[in-house]
């Protein structure tokens, strides 16, 4: 192309430096095919050019014939496996590896073809795996999920799913038959929430204690009417429910509602007649009626033991058995406060009135002695020494 150039610079030299005087033939137009000549000429030059530079820089196959060579020595083919290692080739050894049979297919078919001649040892797999390479590279149609299977034979899985194996000592790496297993995740199902209603039956005792606290939180707030219902539950399931029985008493005394109050004292007294409690609070609201009979009456049903936890309860029937004339009864209720609190003088000056009555002058003059040593109220005091002195003077 040079050269042709020069000539046309040449002709263009002369053309401009020749006489006017002197006849210049016109220069005839270029033809249409040898524009065309000159193009595909520059075109070819630039492919040529092209692919050569591209041979320098693409990596050299290993030819068949060293291929087979290898093999024959012991060395791996490539796309197998060392005898001795049962772990595969890298990734990138084995896409460079890939890489090599696309860029030459004869090489594979030299392999394949050694192999088959009996040279190689090619398992059934091997070879099936090899002929779809081998279609593959030819270009043949092949199914999105072939290629997926054959990429993954020869690139292996994708790293991001395949563990590290835990590092070998070089004894492993020498001697021991390694197997690299992968086992991708698995994906963690959760179950759907499902929502299950279960009637949950409660027992009387745990009916009991919620209505407790819904009688303590309605007393809190001032919800009387709250509380009572709750009570009047209580007693429903459990009537021998002392604490709910005595405060559903309480609340109706303290409304004034005292026919009610001495109903539900009367069951209580019926359900469990050994309780005090009830006879107590019975026997308090008949006293502030003036019913002082009845209420005696209610408290001499029963005689609990001479302890300090019962002493108001025998106080009250020792009071009104002697407002009663009831000697028997005063005389039985005071000796049990003189055990209960046998330095307390007004338990025996009860006692010396009781007997007194009775007609038991010697118990009297006694208990009298004894009420007035411990000590007594003033108008107390005259009392028994003047009914002591009396005592004294029909002894004589």
């Amino acid at each position: 192309m040079s050269v042709i150039n020069r000539m046309l610079k040449d002709l263009e030299k002369r053309s401009g430096n020749a006489d006017p005087g002197v006849y210049h033939p016109v220069r005839e137009a270029r033809s249409p095919v040898l524009t065309g000549v000159l193009a595909g000429a520059v075109v070819l030059l630039a492919g040529a050019l092209g692919f050569m530079v591209w041979q320098r820089m693409a990596p050299q196959a290993p030819s068949a014939a060293s291929q087979v060579s290898k093999v024959s020595a012991g060395e791996p083919a490539p796309g197998q496996s060392a005898p001795g290692y049962g772990a595969s080739a890298a990734p990138g050894e084995a896409g460079g590896a890939g890489a090599a049979a696309a860029g030459s297919g004869a090489a594979g078919a030299a392999v394949t073809g050694a192999a088959a001649s009996g040279m190689v040892p090619v398992s059934p797999e091997e070879a099936a795996r090899k002929e779809r390479e081998d279609s593959l590279i030819l270009g043949s149609d092949v199914s999105d999920e072939e290629l997926k299977a054959l990429e993954d034979e020869i690139y292996g899985p994708d790293p991001a799913l395949v563990p590290e194996p835990p590092a070998a000592s070089s004894r492993d790496r020498r001697g021991a038959r390694t197997a690299a297993v992968s086992e991708p995740p698995r994906e963690s199902r959760k179950k759907p929430g499902t929502m299950r209603v279960q009637e949950v039956k409660l027992t009387p005792a745990q009916e009991n204690e919620l209505d407790r606290k819904t009688a303590a939180t309605a007393l809190s707030r001032g919800d009387i009417p709250a509380a009572k219902t709750a009570l009047r539950s209580i007693l429903a399931r459990e009537p021998k429910d002392a604490k709910a029985r005595e405060k559903l008493a309480s609340l109706l005394y303290g409304e004034t509602n005292l026919p009610e109050a001495k109903a539900v004292l009367r069951d209580g007294i019926v359900t469990d007649p050994s309780r005090g409690s009830y006879r107590l609070l019975l026997a308090r609201i008949l006293t502030e009626e003036g019913r002082k009979k009845e209420a005696l009456s209610a408290l001499a049903g029963y005689s609990p033991k001479a302890s300090a936890e019962n002493l108001d309860y025998i106080a009250l029937e020792a009071t009104l058995a002697t407002e009663l004339s009831e000697p028997v009864l005063a005389v039985d209720a005071y000796s049990r406060l003189t055990r209960i609190m046998p330095r307390e003088g007004k338990w025996w000056l009860g006692l010396a009135v009781a007997f007194d009555r009775q007609g038991s002058p010697s118990a009297a003059r006694a208990n009298y002695r004894q009420a007035l040593n411990l000590g007594l109220p003033e108008a107390s005091t005259r009392f028994a020494r003047q009914r002591l002195r009396e005592l004294d003077q029909r002894k004589k």
